[in-house]
């Protein structure tokens, strides 16, 4: 499946201005995100797990794959930047790009979002993709509070998707958040889908 829909809008979806506010909503974010994920996904039959509930859709693996591989490349992103820029920490204040308030906002709305084709999951997903989800999320946190010391908004990048488009470490965390919530909900209407 090259589109999604999106999921609604979470609790944490509240707008914040400071580095630490941003950093708990996406700590905590991914805390309920896993849960739900896990939760979700964890019982189920490996066929399940594996069935596309149409042709050209993803399986609930191939979802996960696709978290993966979208997640793997932010990381690098931005652990290269925080090698590459100091940019120390000052007030802690937080501001989003334009590029990032509309990777947020639509990872929010309603319209259906083509997939870049680097990161469309081949036909076999990794074997332990649900924990490797889970990991690549545990590494966000980390990542998270290792920069605390770093002023997110001025440590930028270009976007791994979109070499035109610019974020800064802050962007960048809550598009990983938000495109793992859109995506929970895909799960649940594919698991829907093959269970009706």
């Amino acid at each position: 499946m090259t589109t999604t829909e999106a999921a609604p809008a979470s609790p944490g979806s509240r707008i914040v201005s400071t580095q630490d506010a941003l950093g708990a909503l996406v700590s905590d974010g991914l805390v309920a995100l896993d849960t739900a994920v896990d939760q979700l996904v964890r019982t189920m039959e490996v066929r399940d797990r594996s069935t596309s509930p149409g042709e050209g859709a993803w399986s609930i693996d191939g979802i996960l794959e696709h978290l993966c591989i979208t997640s793997d490349l932010y990381l690098e992103e931005m652990q290269e930047a925080l090698r590459a820029q100091r940019a120390p920490r000052e007030r802690g204040r937080w501001r989003a790009t334009l590029s990032g308030r509309l990777l947020v906002w639509s990872m929010t709305s309603t319209f259906k979002l083509p997939a870049p084709r680097v990161v469309v999951p081949g036909p076999t997903p990794r074997p332990d993709v649900l924990d490797a989800f889970l990991r690549g999320n545990a590494s966000l946190r980390a990542l998270m509070e290792s920069a605390r010391d770093r002023e997110w908004r001025r440590v930028r990048f270009a976007s791994p998707l979109a070499r035109r488009v610019s974020l800064n470490f802050g962007d960048a965390a809550l598009v990983i958040l938000r495109h793992g919530e859109r995506h929970h909900q895909q799960m649940r209407r594919v698991i829907r889908s093959i269970s009706g």
